[in-house]
Formats: structure tokens, sequence, C-alpha cells
């Protein structure tokens, strides 16, 4: 099955990011809640965002979805996908 791994260069030593998988039309895809990957005080070139104990986004929800990043007190310098083979 394929997956793909969402790696991010950020930097909020005193906010917190989060990210969201959105369906095509705008919800928020079940499991990957803003409220499961929020991160506080993280400053890495390349933290692996997780949503709870999910690591990447598989199946179904491949084939169209939207990522919405929300980031408080803190700069997102760069992301990758990163395509795997589960």
């Amino acid at each position: 099955m394929g997956a793909i791994k969402l790696d991010v260069n950020v930097s909020c030593p005193t906010g917190y990011f989060a990210v969201e998988v959105l369906k095509p039309d705008g919800e928020v895809l079940e499991g990957y809640e803003a409220v499961k990957s929020k991160q506080e005080s993280v400053d890495s070139c390349k933290y692996s965002v997780s949503w709870g104990d999910k690591k990447f986004i598989c199946g179904d929800e491949l084939k169209a979805c939207m990522l919405r990043i929300s980031l408080y007190q803190g700069s997102l310098f760069s992301y990758s996908l990163i395509h795997a083979n589960l």
C-alpha cells in the first residue's frame, strides 16, 4: 500500500504548529485533526509529523487531499512529502 510521510523544517520555540489533512471538499479527514498533530516548542530541520499513532497518510486519503498548517509564534521554512511503501 502506498503512503506519504510529512517532514517539516519548523522553528517555534515559544509557540506551536499543527497540521490537518483535508478532503477535497475542505472537511477535515477523520483521524488527521490538528489537535492530534499539535506540537509545542519545536525547532527541527526534519520533524516528522504524526497524528496520534498515525505517522503516514495512507489509502484513499492519497487520491486527493490538502494540508492546512497552523503556526503560532514560529516559522515554517519547508516541508517534504515522502512516498513510502508499507
